[in-house]
């Protein structure tokens, strides 16, 4: 899951609306050239923990909705087994026919509305932390006056196989950078930071349960 979510995201994490506007080469920082840093977006998504409460939220969803499969399941083979107990053609066997088809169409409704909710809670997972980032590091760029931001991607997991590699590498944006222009540990503490005044604050908001009465 952490892979899919750091492919699906872009190259440049921030840049300035000068040098958006134009030629790049012609658009000198104050010192005689451009300043630019990088984040490594896999170490990010790892280190930020609403990825973890997010992927929670999404483990839970996807049990809920194992479940309601499994039940219907059950019930489209109780069908099956009480079907092949009776006598092709009798009334009763006609009926749970009729039930079992029923059954059928509605697992495979239940199935496709499954894979919908999962898909669209995976996207909104996406777009929450791709935007958290995202605004972080603007912020971030504003305040030290950079020209980019550029998304790096992680060297620390092997590729498995031809095609991971191959993917690996062409998703590397930078190849080789000063350490000093790495922002990815600030980026984190910020994220980290703000996640926690906002839990923080949703904790105070929510209301206190009463106390149970003591037992006489």
């Amino acid at each position: 899951m952490r892979q899919a979510i750091a492919l699906l995201l872009g190259a440049v994490l921030f840049g300035a609306a000068a040098a958006q506007a134009g030629d790049v080469s012609a658009t000198p920082a104050s010192g005689g050239g451009l300043k630019i840093g990088y984040v490594d977006l896999g170490r990010t998504l790892r280190q930020y923990h609403k990825r973890q409460e997010l992927e929670q939220n999404l483990r839970v969803l996807q049990a809920s909705l194992s479940e309601e499969n499994e039940a219907k399941v059950s019930e489209w083979q109780k069908y099956r087994q009480e079907i092949e107990q009776l006598v092709a053609g009798t009334p009763d066997r006609l009926e749970l026919e009729e039930k079992h088809r029923k059954a059928s169409i509605e697992l495979e409704k239940l199935r496709r509305i499954s894979v919908d909710r999962l898909n669209e809670e995976f996207v909104d997972m996406i777009e929450q932390l791709y935007g958290d980032i995202e605004r972080e590091v603007e912020i971030i760029g504003r305040e030290k006056d950079l020209d980019f931001v550029l998304k790096d991607q992680s060297r620390e997991r092997r590729a498995r196989t031809r095609d991971e590699a191959v993917l690996q590498i062409s998703q590397r944006i930078v190849l080789y950078s000063k350490p000093e222009h790495d922002l990815t540990a600030l980026v984190v503490q910020r994220l980290n930071m703000r996640y926690a005044a906002v839990r923080e604050e949703a904790g105070k908001a929510e209301p206190e349960k009463p106390a149970k009465a003591e037992e006489r």
